[in-house]
Order: C-alpha cells, then structure tokens, then sequence
C-alpha cells in the first residue's frame, strides 16, 4: 500500500508539473496574441486617423502642375473603393447573380446543385449545356437546353424535364413545337419532317398519336382520326401520296388495321364497300370496278364466299346468283346471260364451271339439258348406253329426226350434236349408236378444229386406224353442221381411236388435217 501511495504521488506531481508548464506556454501565446492586435488596432487608428483628419500642412498634399491634391482624400477614395469591391463581391454580386444576370455554373458542382434563379449551366470543358431557370440544381420554368453547342429545346420545363409549352429541334430545324409532360408529347403539337413538311398535326398522349391528321413527307395528308398507342383506331379516313390526295378508305380501324365497316378506293372511285377484319374483305360487302358494282354478298378471308350476287360490268345485269368459294362459283347457283338477263344454266359448280347435276337453257330460255355436267360441260361419257327415252328425257323434243336405211339421227342444233340410233326390233327402245360433235365441245382432249397430227401424239400409246372412205348418204347430210363442202361420193378421211369401252372417231380432209367433227360411241 505504501508503494501505491508513492507511484500515486509521483504520477500527480509530474501531471502538475506539465499542467504547469503548459499553462505558461499559453501564458505567453495570449500575451503576443494581445501585443499583435494592439498594433493593428493602432495601425487602424492611426490610417483612420490619417484618412479621416483634417490636413495640417502642405506635406499633406501632392502638387500636380498648378493644384494640390489631398492625401488624405486619395486615401479615403482608395479606402472607399477598396471597401465598396469587397461588399459587392461579397454580398451584392451574389445577392444580383442569378436574378439579373445568370449565373454561370459547371454541371453536377456543388454551386450547381445551390443556384436558384437564372444560370448558364456549362461542361467541366465549357460546353453550354442549359440556359435558363434553376431551382437548386434542377431545370424549373423556361430554359433552353444545348447539344454539342447546338440548341435542342426551347420552352418550360419542371423538375429538369421538358414539362409544358415548346419547341424541340434536330439538326437545327424544328422537329416538333407543342405541349410536352415529363419530356414526351402531351397535348396539342404540331411534329415535322426534317423537310420541314408537317408529319402530324393534333393531339398527343405520353408521345404517340392519339388524335389529328397525319401527312405524307411531301406534305399530302395521309391519315385524319384517332389513334390508340399510335395506331389507327376508330372512324378516320386514310388517302393516297399522289398529288391529287385520293382518298384510299373511308371507316373503322382497329389496331393500326382496317377493322369494322368502311369503303375502300382505288384511283378515287369505290373498290368495296363492306365490312373488314385486319384489312381483308371479311362478311357482307360490295365489291366495285370502274365505280360500277361488281359483286355483292359474302366474303371470307379477302375472296368472295358464301352467297353472292355477281354482275356483268358492261351491261350491269346479274350474271351469276349463288354460292361462291375462294372467288369461284362453288355449289348451287345460277348463271345468267349479261345481255337478256335470262337463266342460262342453274344448278351445280365445281372450281367455276358447271359440274354436277344442273339445267341449261338457251338464250331464249328454253330448257336445252337436264342432266350431268363434267368441267363445264354436258356430260355425254355418261350418255353412252342410253336409250332414246332416256336422251329425249336429258335433252328434250329433238329439233329433226332424220332417217336412213340402216339408222335414224336425233338433231339438236342448238348444241351441235347429233345422236344417231338403232332402230329397234319389236317393242323395244332404240339404242343410241353413237352422238357426233359439230360444236365447242371438248371431250377427252378432242375438240373441233384440232389438228389430227397433234392428237397422234398426244394419244401415242393408244391404238388408232386412220382411213380414207366415200362420202355415203349419213356424211352428206351432217356437211351442212360443218361448214365444210363434203358432198355424196367424196372421199375424207377418218381416223378412229380405240379405248376399253368406247371409240372416238374423228373426220377430216386428210390423215394431218383439221378436225370437221368427231363421233363417241360404244364398243
């Protein structure tokens, strides 16, 4: 215990003695400290004293040529611009920059972030970036802002955004002049080409379209409606870039697309008049050619299908009533001829053309056929084995009957064809011979006019028999079909094509010659 009682008084008395010293040092640092401020306060005294006395003698001027000027008075002149320099650096530029002049300030500095008022906000490289109002470091009411030294925008701005009323520039020209919100087009405004040509003129939402006129870069309109997202939507009208401004459509949109009802143009005259689904004809509509109707009924997908009414664009009158499939007559329906307006065929299509079982009838409207057609003609394969009840029935009271010694012919001049017959023994119905050809008829790739040659050729791999023979009593009378000059005693040629159950006989001039007309009968 007794030697902790001594470390403690050793360690007490050592702090005391530093405390001691410590305190004398400081002594002594006041005392100059005292010692330097009398002097200045002396200093000031006695300069104010000089500056602010009253002259005692002539040593206190300065003799310039005939005057004396006053030391003391430069020295106030000096002292009072002296101090006029240091308050307007230090309280009235501060208090003026910014109000009546801007400020200039370095981006993202710390005066930059504490300037309130106007300013020019520049690079760390002295590139002007803003020039306008800020509000502790943030764009706030009208500025224009700067890129590369070039102006980029020039309105209101809030919150360091293009936020109200200005002009936007690219490249030096105008881009777009209007409203603005949080720095997209908001409101009325006017976008232009870099032409200078107008691109849009109307009403904007968070930078697309959403109601106005659009135009073309050569200053045509292009569109006038609304817009959804910046695509076409609801009621407008759409038009062509020519210099006469065609209109193209007139309806509804959806989704950019023509949707909903709407008439469509071409070359300034109507196209379609109907309704669409994303720019396809889709439902009821009319369909136009050279401003006069061309179709009216159903579509799908862009072609006519469904049931439909086609008419004949020289003389308008309907030429075809019935169901249509991809754009041709499909199904039941009824052709019509353009010019008397009466009932030509009606019954069944295929792919355009007659096929099925239909009616035909003669300009006239008398019934000519009833029966099957095959690819847009009657179908006589399947006359073959008929009797004479059965082709009286298909084709109606025959035009003549004609007798010879060995066969009778049936005449149907109205379609070019001659059925020749048996007679019958007993009471039974004659058999049909064969039917001869003096029309268009096509029939397994044989048709009048061919040329006997070609056909051998395309019948190659089927037996044939070609033949000259006199012209008997059967042959003179069919010449008057034929328009060709064959008399009783003549010689033609003949050349007969051989298939599983039927023959096909053709006549001519000469074994390479042209095709007079041709004969189908059963083997």
């Amino acid at each position: 215990m007794n030697i902790m009682n001594m470390f403690k008084k050793s360690v007490e008395s050592s702090i005391t003695l530093y405390e001691n010293m410590l305190r004398g040092k400081l002594n002594k640092l006041k005392n100059y400290t005292r010692k330097i401020n009398a002097k200045i306060r002396k200093s000031f005294q006695k300069a104010m004293s000089f500056i602010f006395g009253k002259p005692s003698s002539l040593k206190d001027y300065f003799k310039m040529n005939e005057w004396y000027v006053s030391k003391r008075f430069l020295a106030k002149l000096l002292f009072t611009l002296v101090l006029a320099g240091f308050i307007f650096s230090k309280v009235v530029f501060p208090f003026l920059e910014g109000r009546v002049w801007p400020a200039s300030v370095v981006v993202n500095s710390s005066k930059f972030h504490e300037t309130t008022g106007k300013a020019k906000v520049y690079t760390k490289d002295g590139e002007l970036l803003y020039k306008g109002k800020l509000n502790e470091g943030l764009a706030e009411g009208t500025g224009e802002v700067y890129e590369q030294d070039s102006l980029i925008y020039k309105g209101e701005l809030s919150n360091n955004l293009y936020n109200g009323t200005g002009t936007l520039y690219k490249n030096g020209h105008v881009r777009y002049k209007g409203e603005f919100k949080d720095n997209l087009y908001d409101g009325e405004g006017v976008l232009y080409y870099e032409n200078g040509n107008i691109q849009f003129s109307g009403t904007f939402e968070q930078g697309s379209y959403k109601k106005g006129t659009e135009y073309y870069a050569n200053g045509v309109r292009k569109y006038s409606g609304e817009y959804i997202d910046g695509m076409y939507n609801g009621i407008a009208t759409l038009y062509d870039s020519s210099k006469e401004n065609k209109l193209l459509y007139s309806g509804e949109f959806r989704s950019g697309m023509k949707n909903g009802s709407g008439k469509l143009y071409e070359g300034g005259k109507m196209l379609y008049d109907g309704t669409f689904v994303n720019n396809v004809y889709e439902g009821q509509g009319k369909l136009y050619r050279n401003g006069r109707i061309r179709y009216n009924g159903n579509f799908a997908f862009g072609e006519m299908n469904g049931f439909g009414v086609l008419y004949s664009l020289a003389t308008g009158r309907v030429i075809y009533e019935g169901n249509f499939q991809n754009g041709v007559f499909q199904q039941a329906g009824k052709r019509y001829d353009e010019n008397t307006g009466r009932v030509v065929y009606e019954g069944n299509f295929s792919k355009g053309v007659y096929d099925g079982t239909g009616v035909l009838y003669s300009n006239s409207g008398i019934q000519l056929y009833t029966g099957k057609f095959f690819e847009g003609q009657i179908d006589y394969m399947q006359l073959c084995n008929s009797d004479l009840d059965a082709i009286r029935t298909a084709f109606g009271k025959e035009d003549e009957t004609k007798l010879f010694e060995n066969s009778f012919f049936l005449v149907y001049k109205q379609l070019s064809v001659v059925f020749e017959f048996d007679f019958a023994d007993g009471e039974s119905v004659p058999q049909l011979r064969n039917m001869k050809f003096f029309g268009e008829q096509n029939i397994n790739g044989i048709a009048n006019g061919e040329n006997l040659k070609d056909l051998t050729k395309t019948f190659e791999k089927d037996s044939f028999t070609s033949y000259e023979f006199v012209v008997m009593e059967e042959e003179a009378y069919l010449s008057q079909f034929t328009n060709r000059n064959f008399s009783l005693g003549d010689v033609i040629y003949c050349t007969k094509y051989n298939f599983d159950d039927y023959y096909i006989r053709m006549y001519s001039s000469s074994p390479e010659g042209e095709i007079w007309y041709f004969e189908i009968g059963v083997i």
